[in-house]
């Protein structure tokens, strides 16, 4: 199921796209390790496709997104029997109370966030003290969008514009980094493809 324009969840399934696009997930579940949490938020879960995954790692899971397909991505999770509450709204004002989570965990989503410093600001709001937030991010670079354009024939350009410049610093100015990882490992300090961060 796609949600928006930029909801690639068929490029999953892609025989060397896939691999790079699961390759997210991995960066995620590696930095999550084998805690249980009580509570975890995806931010930008789109189809729901990381979902059955992240629910092996809490006892209750919820979502929020700005697309109406709450129900519809329910009912297919349902169909897997998986139970998330999903929410449709934006991430600048969410309807959590305060301190509802342990974990809010965001998939090649903040880098189209419109306000991220009120972004920042209510995902540590919801957080309990002691939470994390835990978020993969592409990187950015001509040799990046020109494979992305040669694997997928869309524009980096187009999609992101000057959204992924942005991401990491205002990131660092309201949280401090526990762990980072690159993706590729050997040349990801001069060429990343995807940057994970656990911050807290």
């Amino acid at each position: 199921m796609t949600t928006n324009s930029v909801d690639h969840a068929d490029w999953n399934y892609k025989p060397l796209l896939g691999l790079i696009q699961r390759k997210r997930f991995h960066m995620i579940l590696s930095l999550l390790g084998k805690k249980k949490h009580d509570h975890i938020l995806e931010i930008g879960y789109g189809s729901g496709i990381f979902m059955p995954s992240l629910s092996t790692h809490c006892d209750k899971l919820t979502g929020i997104d700005i697309h109406p397909f709450n129900k519809e991505v329910s009912k297919i999770l349902a169909d897997y029997g998986l139970v998330a509450d999903l929410f449709q709204g934006s991430v600048s004002q969410m309807p959590f109370p305060d301190e509802s989570f342990d974990l809010v965990v965001s998939v090649s989503a903040f880098e189209f966030f419109e306000d991220k410093e009120a972004a920042c600001k209510e995902i540590k709001r919801v957080l309990k003290k002691d939470g994390h937030f835990i978020l993969v991010t592409p990187g950015e670079s001509w040799i990046l969008d020109l494979g992305f354009k040669i694997l997928t024939k869309e524009s980096a350009k187009h999609d992101f514009g000057d959204k992924r410049q942005h991401t990491i610093p205002i990131l660092k100015e309201h949280f401090d980094v526990k762990e980072s990882k690159l993706f590729p490992f050997v040349i990801g300090r001069l060429l990343p493809v995807y940057k994970a961060f656990s911050l807290e």
